[in-house]
């Protein structure tokens, strides 16, 4: 081929010089769009189309970097980095897919419950008890949220010593979700965590709540050793996190007033304990004078009839030693006789009624 171009390049050059050229003149960049043609393949590759009235584009991802469920029909934001692929392809390379208006967003947060409802994450048998006196308390939320002060401040209302660990994360925006799941771990990373721990945020638009519904933090939630309660937006707000926690409160100052007693309350317990104990005092005391005297009935009992069989047995002793006397046996007919057994010998002889002396004649030995 003549006049042939020095600088001709081979196809893959071209390839990675014009991925470089993307990389540097575009980065990422965020498109909107309807999401067509959505599969996964091989359980890790995510592909799908981001199409409008106008035009198509095609889209790439890596399942463990999608964190929402996504279907076709779904309005999305995603950002996404331009390249072609090693075919020649113009391809999107998805970091991040945010479901946009009303029914998409409500439509990956139904997909995204069924799963994770589906797994046993919200199920009542898992719930765990808050302490009832808790002396340690891990809290996570913004330090500079209106619903963090609102919550300390009642605290504090309370007048009972508990010890506070705050955890200052966004709870809000794109990185919100991955600081609270951090924050969770840490806490069940200590050798003597927290006795709670409370996840809490004022409130705001459901948008504003999207973190709270993100899979990783609800997951964490629910693989938490440590038992946790939810204090999130408005009392008619309900997000996944709500779901997958141990007790959820309506509202961060709701939060403060029953996650510790008050002091009245203590006051209160203290008495109603104290008189329990009393009672109960009183009822061991009426119990053991009831036994008490049951036994010493049953002594009794059992003395007297031990008296009525020595009677018996004395009676019947006192017959047998009377069969036995010497008036009784002469009453029968008997006779003692006593003196010299010998020829000529003087003998008395005493009956019941007589006493004779008589003489003895002959005397043998039988």
């Amino acid at each position: 081929m003549e006049n042939q171009p020095a600088n001709a390049l081979h196809v893959s050059d071209f390839i990675a010089i014009m991925n470089d050229t993307l990389a540097v003149g575009v980065g990422q960049v965020y498109i909107e769009g309807e999401i067509a043609h959505y599969t996964v393949q091989r359980g890790k590759f995510v592909f799908f189309d981001l199409k409008d009235e106008g035009g198509s584009l095609q889209c790439f991802m890596m399942l463990f970097w999608q964190h929402t469920r996504l279907e076709d029909g779904m309005n999305v934001r995603v950002a996404v980095r331009p390249q072609l692929t090693d075919k020649g392809k113009f391809s999107l390379t998805v970091d991040a897919v945010q479901p946009l208006g009303v029914g998409s967003v409500q439509r990956q947060f139904e997909l995204l419950r069924t799963e994770l409802q589906a797994e046993g994450l919200f199920d009542p048998s898992r719930k765990r008890p808050l302490p009832v006196w808790p002396k340690r308390i891990a809290v996570i939320t913004s330090a500079q949220a209106a619903g963090y002060h609102d919550f300390m401040s009642i605290i504090r209302q309370q007048g009972v010593a508990v010890a506070i660990t705050v955890h200052d994360v966004a709870v809000q925006g794109a990185h919100a979700a991955e600081e609270m799941v951090r924050a969770l771990q840490q806490v069940n990373a200590e050798a003597s965590p927290a006795e709670a721990v409370i996840l809490l945020r004022g409130g705001g638009s459901r948008d504003d709540l999207a973190a709270f519904d993100d899979e990783q933090l609800v997951r964490a939630i629910a693989a938490s050793r440590v038992p946790i309660a939810t204090a999130i937006g408005h009392e008619v707000d309900t997000t996944l996190a709500d779901e997958a926690a141990d007790r959820r409160f309506a509202t961060p100052s709701h939060a403060a007033a029953h996650i510790v007693p008050q002091r009245s309350a203590l006051r209160q317990q203290v008495t109603w304990m104290q008189r329990s104990i009393a009672s109960d005092y009183s009822a061991l005391l009426n119990a053991s004078s009831q036994a008490a005297e049951r036994l010493q009935q049953g002594i009794a009992a059992q003395l007297r009839g031990n008296i009525v069989v020595a009677q018996q047995r004395t009676t019947a002793l006192a017959q047998v030693i009377r069969s036995y006397s010497p008036a009784t046996v002469l009453a029968r007919g008997y006779a003692i006789v006593h003196g010299t057994m010998e020829p000529g010998g003087k003998l008395v002889i005493e009956t019941d009624t007589a006493q004779i002396t008589a003489k003895v004649e002959t005397y043998e030995q039988k």
